[in-house]
Parts: C-alpha cells; sequence; structure tokens
C-alpha cells in the first residue's frame, strides 16, 4: 500500500480479526469491519424497539476495541473510524450518554483522520440532545488536524472548521 503525505500508512496487527480479506473486485476489507456493521446492524434493530441500552452491550465491546487498538497503533482505515463514529452516535441519542460524544473526539484524535462531513453534521444534531462530557477531545482533535490543515482538501477543511464552531458553541453553553 503507498503512503499519502497527509496521512501516511500506519503499522496493522496481525491478529485473526484485523487480517485483511478481499472481495471479488480485489477491494480490501477487514474482517473488524465486517463484524462492526453487523453489530451495527442488530444494535440499529433493538434502538428500533427501545432497547437502547442493549443496543449499547452490543456495540460497546466492539467500538471499546477499537479504540483501544488505535491507542496502541493499530489505526483503523477511514471506513471503519467512519462507521464507529456513526454508531457511536446512534448510541448517543439512544442513551443519552455524552460520553459515545466524546468517544468520536477521542477515535478521529487518535487515528488522525478528517471526519467525513456527514458525521460533523450529526454531531451538530446530536450535542443539542446530549453534550459531551468533556470537551479536551475536540480540542486536541482540533489542534493535532490544525497542524495539517495546510495539507487538508477543501472539504475537509470545511469539516475542521465546522468542528471548531462547534467547540466555540460548546464553550459557551
Amino acid at each position: 500500500p503507498t503512503s499519502s503525505p497527509r496521512f501516511p500508512s500506519r503499522p496493522r496487527s496481525r491478529s485473526p480479526l484485523s487480517d485483511q480479506t478481499e472481495d471479488s473486485q480485489g477491494h480490501g476489507g477487514t474482517q473488524k469491519g465486517d463484524a462492526l456493521a453487523l453489530l451495527g446492524g442488530v444494535a440499529e434493530k433493538m434502538i428500533a424497539r427501545g432497547q437502547g441500552n442493549e443496543a449499547e452491550k452490543v456495540l460497546n465491546p466492539r467500538l471499546s476495541a477499537l479504540l483501544k487498538d488505535a491507542r496502541a497503533g493499530r489505526i483503523p482505515d477511514p471506513g471503519e473510524c467512519a462507521s464507529a463514529g456513526k454508531y457511536a452516535m446512534i448510541l448517543a441519542r439512544a442513551t443519552r450518554k455524552g460520553a459515545w460524544v466524546d468517544y468520536v473526539f477521542d477515535l478521529f484524535g487518535v487515528a488522525l483522520q478528517p471526519m467525513p462531513p456527514e458525521l460533523v453534521d450529526e454531531l451538530y444534531v446530536v450535542v443539542r440532545e446530549v453534550p459531551p462530557r468533556d470537551l479536551g477531545g475536540l480540542l486536541l482533535y482540533l489542534e493535532r488536524m490544525g497542524e495539517q490543515e495546510a495539507d487538508l482538501g477543501p472539504t475537509e477543511r470545511f469539516a475542521l472548521r465546522r468542528l471548531g464552531g462547534l467547540y466555540e458553541l460548546l464553550l459557551a453553553r
């Protein structure tokens, strides 16, 4: 795999859960990503039945392991980070726990990846109902990504500026 100048390749674990698999077109995927999608689907059905706490029990181990791996240097790919962020937002709404908002900032801050614009949009909606418990993760993310701002594309820079606005909004509360 080639490295992008703004997002260098990072070492990945060789455990069975993180081994790369390929689809019929030769595109890489991860068993971790597949597991997250499967668990996420189950959790979404539980939430639809009003079982947010049970959905959290289903997703929490996988999401926690993903963050733990990232902290250990096994950085998930951007798609897996985006999925984890999406499910964390779903859990934040279903459980009313700001820890899931914090999770998004922590994961993307450790992974040092730009947040997808859709996730930034969702954060603006969710924090009105479920504010983060701690703004430190968001501040660290903004600082770390700000150091790379010149290497980001226009969409990524715009999303980063919107997150800066979200930080200001949350500080004003």
